[in-house]
């Protein structure tokens, strides 16, 4: 409880992290974003966290955990609404009791506070909270940032703007709340409220949307009292996943993941990479939530598969005494970690996922409803430039952005499910993003603006491939080391030399259109094509093309 000088471990353990919403499980694909939702609620003030789940037809269960990750028989249901309409917001300690509180919001933008004792709500002080009713209004942030001992809630309008609202349980102390002069720039997007300083406050860290950086605010309330840029890495391709004091100091540190798997840990002042974290680099296993679960003062880490099981990593401040163990809590479908709707900034880019969906504009898209997506197919209008969002499709597995404006693939990594990606007449130019997409089977680059195709090699099971009309002249080279591919479609890339191919055992369909080849000898090397075509090209002698038996197609064009 939050009563007197808090000791090291209740800052610890009680600090709320960003946003502290209730994070979500595998089939609902949670990831590494800009609203960090990552806190795992103290729901009885015993500094342990516990583990709140949702079942489909509404109901909510509680599980309490102690040491070692053991759920203790005090576990149970929890009576608050069963209105699926009504959605998690923020999770966090609002009245100051030291037990951490549930802030709910329905769709046209109401508020419901549920302050908790364990896992029973505390009627005589629930009921509606005085929050903005504005649904232009998302909740991206909640902790204690004026240093009274209760949690105070952040909002940020579309425009980038912020609204922030000190509480005092479900009431909002009026004479504090206001504008925040944070930015209000939107690529600048919330990373994670957490005490980086242990001062006892929590600080606002932002992260550039394009170029990576960082900025850390001290606030307080919603002023920003000082700013500083911390050594966080500036290479996008690790995600934020959340923020925890995971050797016990006080201090918080940001848990980072690549777009290959691979986990981190960063403090502000540590410079360099990321610390190794060993947990699975396997997509299938998704972050889910941070607290602590083993009773030692030290945050740890819980993740989920994609079959329902979880795992929690136990945090023994240094990296050799991190303990990884299954966590017993019920591994149905039907029971995920709820999460407030999605944010699909992109206009064009909602439109199509509510038209999928069936949802009018505007409508509030839940992360179940888009993680049961499948298949997405965009209007080519060439409007759409933002994919963020998308990363909670978990089990989608088809996606058409064909003839857009794209420049970003980020918002794509670790989709485990996806096996085909259509990107033709975008503006991408850095493919690494894609590394984590081992499902990859047929994927669709034609002109965009590609230099390095490197990142292809870690595509093992891709079988059609289109990356014409991007300057690769070494392609050829390239995919050869791609084993699996039937179909290659490499035309205006400026490459000459295509005897790697050779090494295709299984290509059927090639297009080598208009790269200024002046002989076709090499097809001979290729004796199972069934599709050729080599038009626009210099070639005099088309004698060799009598050696493809199995050649049904041929395009010859201007040669």
């Amino acid at each position: 409880m939050r009563t007197g000088k808090p000791t090291l471990r209740s800052w610890a353990l009680k600090r709320s992290f960003c946003l502290r919403l209730l994070p979500v499980p595998v089939f609902v694909l949670v990831s590494l974003s800009a609203s960090a939702d990552f806190r795992l609620p103290d729901l009885d003030g015993d500094g342990d966290a516990d583990v709140v789940l949702r079942h489909d037809d509404g109901t909510w269960r509680h599980f309490a955990i102690e040491g070692a990750g053991v759920v203790t028989e005090s576990s149970g249901s929890i009576r608050m609404t069963r209105d699926m309409d009504w959605h998690p917001a923020a999770v966090g300690d609002f009245n100051g009791d030291g037990r951490d509180d549930f802030l709910l919001r329905r769709s046209e933008g109401r508020w419901g506070y549920y302050p908790m004792n364990g896992g029973q709500v505390i009627a005589e002080d629930r009921g509606r909270s005085n929050l903005t009713d504005g649904a232009e209004w998302r909740p991206v942030g909640a902790g204690d940032l004026n240093g009274d001992g209760r949690d105070d809630v952040l909002l940020r309008h579309d425009d980038g703007s912020w609204l922030y609202y000190p509480m005092d349980g479900k009431r909002v102390i009026d004479r504090e709340r206001g504008w925040s002069n944070l930015p209000a720039d939107a690529n600048w997007r919330m990373a994670a409220v957490a005490d980086f300083d242990s001062d006892g406050r929590d600080d606002v860290l932002l992260r550039h949307h394009q170029n990576g950086t960082w900025r850390l605010h001290r606030m307080q309330g919603r002023e920003i009292e000082s700013l500083s840029t911390p050594s966080f890495t500036t290479n996008r391709l690790w995600l934020v996943a959340g923020a925890g004091d995971f050797d016990g100091d006080g201090y918080a540190e940001v848990l980072l993941r690549h777009v290959d798997g691979r986990w981190g840990r960063q403090s502000e002042t540590t410079a360099g990479p990321p610390a190794a974290v060993r947990l699975p680099r396997d997509w299938h296993w998704r972050f889910a939530g941070i607290g602590d679960l083993d009773s030692d003062g030290r945050e740890d880490i819980l993740v989920r598969h994609g079959d329902g099981r979880w795992r929690v990593l136990t945090m023994g401040g240094s990296a050799g005494e991190n303990r990884s163990r299954p966590l017993a809590v019920l591994a149905e479908p039907a029971w995920s970690l709820p999460a407030p709707a999605v944010h699909v900034p992109d206009p064009s880019l909602r439109a199509s996922i509510e038209s999928h969906l069936g949802k009018r504009g505007g409508e509030r898209i839940t992360r179940r409803e888009l993680a049961g997506l499948a298949e997405l197919r965009t209007p080519h209008r060439g409007d759409i430039t933002d994919l963020t969002g998308l990363r909670f499709a978990a089990s989608m597995w088809r996606l058409f952005l064909d003839l857009n404006r794209v420049e970003d693939l980020v918002p794509l990594a670790g989709l485990p499910n996806l096996r085909d990606l259509w990107l033709t007449a975008n503006r991408v130019s850095d493919i690494r993003p894609i590394v984590g997409l081992q499902g990859l089977e047929l994927l669709w680059l034609s002109t965009n603006r590609i230099t390095d195709a490197t990142p292809l090699l870690s595509l093992k099971r891709l079988s059609a491939l289109n990356i014409g009309r991007n300057r690769l002249p070494n392609i050829a080279s390239l995919v050869s080391h791609l084993t699996s591919l039937t179909t290659l479609h490499i035309g205006e890339t400026g490459v000459k030399d295509l005897r790697p191919l050779a090494r295709l055992p299984h290509l059927t369909t090639l297009t080598v259109n208009g790269n200024g080849l002046t002989d076709v000898a090499f097809v001979s090397l290729l004796p199972g094509l069934t599709l050729l075509g080599i038009s626009d090209n210099h070639v005099a002698d088309i004698r060799p093309l009598a050696s493809l038996n199995r050649l049904s197609w041929l395009t010859l064009g201007k040669l």
